[in-house]
């Protein structure tokens, strides 16, 4: 029996003996960045896991094979994650295993440049991204995007849209910055104002400041704000 991770609301890592891997969990008090040492454990963990094979030839090569295989999950754990703690948000065990399927791509693609010009792939990916039944098991697949610079206008469209969806508009910033894309700063704006969660208020305040620096405007001030 494999153990497994969780972070626990005071943001310590907790073993806990499971037959099934169990992401961090998202709600407006406490929520951990992609960058998270966690986030990072569970990368190199990945090799460990039995969940079902998933291959990155097949997903360059073969139509459908990235979105019909995230279907294939979504029918098949479509039922809630079994909550461990009285604090625990509620998740679906699909959200879980479809993240999963995102990070073996990030692993690749990340590594293998000709991965990030493979039109195929990109269409999968935004397929993905754009099927919001998926809930939370998207996050990892918008944390794609910035590798296919050469779409820029393209991923730049679904990025904007994204600011509009609860659950993925902090990523969609996030993306945003990285690919150096600013012609969402009013909407950027309008998040900052009423967000609560410190990662996506420093990546909106980080978005606006580099804005106005690329454009060599004056920033405004925030006095009195």
């Amino acid at each position: 029996m494999l153990f497994k991770l969780r972070f626990i609301s005071c943001g310590r890592l907790t073993a806990i003996k499971s037959t099934r891997q169990i992401l961090p969990h998202h709600d407006n008090k406490t929520f951990h960045q992609p960058s998270s040492p966690f986030i990072a454990f569970h990368r190199m963990s990945l090799k460990f896991m039995s969940l079902n094979t998933f291959r990155i030839t097949d997903a360059c090569i073969t139509q459908g094979h990235v979105s019909g295989y995230c279907e294939t999950l979504f029918e098949k754990y479509n039922y809630k994650e079994k909550c461990l703690f009285e604090d625990t948000p509620e998740r679906m065990v699909f959200e879980t295993e479809i993240w999963m399927v995102g990070e073996q791509l990030r692993q690749e693609i990340s590594k293998t440049k000709k991965c990030r010009v493979n039109q195929l792939l990109i269409k999968e990916i935004l397929m993905v991204v754009q099927t919001a039944k998926y809930r939370r098991g998207r996050e990892s697949f918008v944390m794609l995007l910035h590798y296919f610079k050469q779409e820029d206008s393209l991923i730049e469209k679904v990025l904007g849209s994204l600011l509009d969806d609860e659950q993925l508009y902090g990523f969609a910033i996030r993306e945003l910055n990285k690919l150096k894309s600013y012609h969402y700063v009013e909407i950027v704006k309008n998040i900052l104002k009423n967000e609560k969660i410190t990662w996506i208020k420093k990546e909106a305040e980080r978005y606006i400041k580099n804005r106005y620096r690329y454009y060599d405007c004056k920033f405004p001030s925030t006095e009195g704000v």
